[in-house]
């Protein structure tokens, strides 16, 4: 099928053919996916609030305060608050404390918890709570700032190191190829987990995906699915192209659709119809494997201290190092395919393109490996726009 032209994509997705109009909606848009990672009248969590796990053997779970006096120790070591909006807070030596005003700390529980019932390496969660009067970002004298609720998700402190791109091309190739394999057989278990459906794609709380969720991104006030059908998925996924093309349309003064885009919208369906059953197939997916979200954490029998934990003992002591995903917010049951895809954009990359090794790496987790799909998906986000 060819796209419309740009007045009938604006009125399909918009309502109004009025440039200004659509460019308003869609700023609102992206500040909502921004602060909240929610649509308006969702619950953020499937958990009972304020959600409290604790165990006896570890010290008390923090309060605000404690977190915040924490945070400004940190913050005395020029450590400046990240752009994401979510500061990560070492507590008591134990804990790891995200602190934040953005929603997508509730999901991030929410999938730990989930995750806690299988056994894949996760963190566990402690506490996940909101609170007043304390802000970690802000001097103790802005009123203001402090009224406004931050909230709290307190899981396991996991000693150890993570790797910048460039510290891990530095790693010696058979030290790699050995961390690959463990990678690959954690992202291996995560996959064997069996959906509620053996047609279900979306969130593991049973809701559908997060508008902010990459494949199926649409508008803030929509949740897409969950949906039931790959073919139903597949839909939203040419729904969200068209969305993400009225943004790329709209800096150029022309209603006619770029030939680019109108190539692959004709073949969109045909091409992603081809997937085989294997490739359909609904597998949980981290979707953002990143070398920043890989723990490499020593084992509990390998006598290796958190400080003593650097890249020079990961080099000579490979096998004595367990390797754990975190940052799990965008956790779902997506088509086999999408955590490829994903992979493509977030593994280090090589001369400007995909590292073949480091893929192949992680990869021995995900078979059959379905790149056609993966890579027809990455051309789409060139042409019509959109990120994983």
């Amino acid at each position: 099928m060819l796209m419309e032209n740009v007045p009938a994509l604006m009125r399909k997705h918009y309502g109004t053919t009025e440039p200004g109009k659509v460019k308003a909606m869609r700023e609102k848009d992206s500040k909502i996916w921004g602060a909240s990672f929610l649509a308006p009248g969702d619950t953020a969590t499937s958990l009972p609030l304020p959600y409290y796990a604790p165990d006896k053997t570890l010290p008390p779970i923090p309060t605000a305060q404690e977190i915040e006096a924490a945070a400004k120790i940190l913050a005395n070591r020029n450590r400046s608050p990240p752009f994401s909006g979510v500061l990560v807070v070492r507590v008591h030596n134990v804990y790891a404390v995200k602190v934040g005003t953005t929603m997508r700390l509730f999901q991030e529980a929410d999938n730990l918890v989930y995750l806690q019932q299988h056994p894949i390496k996760t963190p566990r969660v402690y506490a996940l709570f909101s609170a007043t009067g304390s802000n970690p970002f802000c001097d103790r004298d802005d009123v203001r700032a402090r009224s406004q609720s931050m909230h709290y998700l307190v899981t396991d402190f996991l000693p150890g190191l993570t790797l910048d791109e460039d510290e891990w091309l530095q790693l010696d190739a058979s030290v790699q190829t050995k961390l690959f394999e463990k990678l690959a057989a954690e992202v291996k278990l995560l996959r064997s987990v069996a959906p509620p459906d053996p047609a279900y794609y979306g969130s593991v709380d049973g809701r559908g995906y997060r508008p902010g969720m990459p494949f199926t991104k649409y508008r803030s006030t929509d949740t897409p699915g969950p949906f039931y059908s790959y073919e139903a998925f597949i839909d939203q996924v040419y729904r969200t192209f068209e969305v993400n093309a009225i943004g790329r349309l709209l800096k150029h003064p022309e209603d006619e659709i770029f030939p680019a885009m109108q190539l692959y919208s004709s073949i969109f369906f045909s091409e992603f119809g081809k997937a085989t059953p294997s490739s359909r197939e609904p597998k949980l997916t981290h979707m953002d494997i990143t070398m920043g979200n890989i723990r490499f954490v020593p084992s509990a029998k390998s006598g290796i201290k958190h400080s003593e934990a650097s890249m020079e003992s990961l080099s000579a002591r490979v096998n004595d190092y367990e390797v754990w995903l975190i940052d799990w917010e965008t956790l779902s049951w997506l088509p086999a395919w999408a955590e490829v895809a994903a992979l493509m954009t977030t593994l280090p990359r090589r001369y400007g393109g995909i590292d073949d090794f480091a893929l192949s790496g992680v990869g021995k987790g995900i078979q059959p490996f379905p790149y056609s799909e993966a890579i027809f998906y990455q051309k789409c986000c060139e042409v019509f726009g959109g990120l994983i």
